[in-house]
């Protein structure tokens, strides 16, 4: 299904306005994904993490809305650029936690107008950036010890199953190694 909707896609024509979806024929790579072992449990893992990244997405953006809050109360008047609205204010708290310019960009030009502004930044910047993302990660190493765990049982059981047949075989053995005694002492006795 996959390859035939990528293939579709390509079969539309240029001249209208389709040609993105011609570009997607690039996703044929995907099937990579399918034929690497190792990137197939990568991508199982990351499938089995989504209920946790989302309840971790939910904390972030939790973190992110009171924080928003805060500063578009503390600092709107004097930035409005950065803090206006609340809206601006998701943006310029999203460029503090990617840490992009966020110490000369945006949080030195605050501290000259506001000296304690480092007590709202450096806490913002612990929790969100530091202790979430460490969150999100360990979602992600928690899944994939869960794979590496469900794997590890599947061979364990595996090998019970071989134990069981190797031992079914061993049984079958001895009792026509006995048969195979019983007719020789038989015949010896008639000799």
């Amino acid at each position: 299904i996959f390859d035939f909707t990528i293939v579709a896609i390509s079969l539309v024509p240029t001249s209208s306005g389709f040609e993105i979806l011609r570009i997607l024929r690039v996703l044929r790579l995907l099937r990579l994904v399918t034929v690497i072992p190792q990137m197939r449990k990568i991508v199982m893992a990351l499938i089995k993490v989504i209920p946790g990244m989302a309840s971790v997405a939910a904390l972030v953006l939790l973190f992110f809305y009171i924080f928003a809050i805060m500063a578009t109360q503390l600092y709107s008047e004097s930035f409005p650029q950065w803090f206006g609205t609340l809206g601006d204010s998701f943006y310029t708290l999203f460029q503090v936690m990617t840490l992009e310019s966020w110490s000369m960009g945006i949080v030195r030009p605050i501290m000259e107008v506001h000296p304690h502004a480092w007590t709202f930044f450096i806490p913002f910047i612990f929790i969100v950036t530091f202790i979430m993302i460490n969150l999100i990660i360990t979602v992600v190493v928690d899944a994939m010890g869960e794979i590496n765990k469900e794997e590890e049982l599947a061979i364990v059981s595996e090998i019970h199953r071989n134990d069981n047949n190797i031992n079914c075989e061993i049984s079958i053995l001895r009792e026509e190694i006995k048969e195979l005694k019983e007719l020789i002492i038989s015949q010896n006795k008639k000799a």
